[in-house]
């Protein structure tokens, strides 16, 4: 079975360090790198050629929305899921509108997090 390569993209370390774990429960998901900032995000997309980015909404530099249309601009094939902490619907259609290919609430019930992103 081939790996998902996955970069998370998230200005709080713990965040990071939590995604890592919940994606460690599936042997299909190989996390390649981690970035804190839109800068880094897009840099590190290049260098590593994801399958699949989990992207914080707000980072320091930019918000995630503006990443995520960076991204697909160069690396159309690139799937990206929001991870966040705002269930506002607005935030919601603004990613997908800008490239996002889902959305997933940080407090929501982590197993759910693996069927999702597979």
């Amino acid at each position: 079975m081939e790996q998902i390569r996955i970069l998370i993209v998230d200005d709080h370390p713990m965040a990071r360090e939590a995604m890592k774990e919940i994606l460690s429960e599936e042997k299909t998901f190989h996390v390649v790198a981690e970035a804190k900032s839109g800068e880094e995000a897009v840099k590190l997309t290049e260098a590593h050629m994801p399958d699949l980015i989990l992207m914080d909404i707000s980072l320091p530099d930019k918000s995630g929305i503006e990443v995520t249309r960076e991204i697909k601009q160069s690396f159309p094939y690139v799937k990206i899921v929001m991870v966040t902490v705002s269930d506002d619907i607005v935030d919601l259609f603004e990613s997908i509108k800008n490239g996002a290919q889902g959305y997933l609430i940080k407090h929501v019930e982590h197993e759910s997090w693996i069927p999702y992103l597979k």
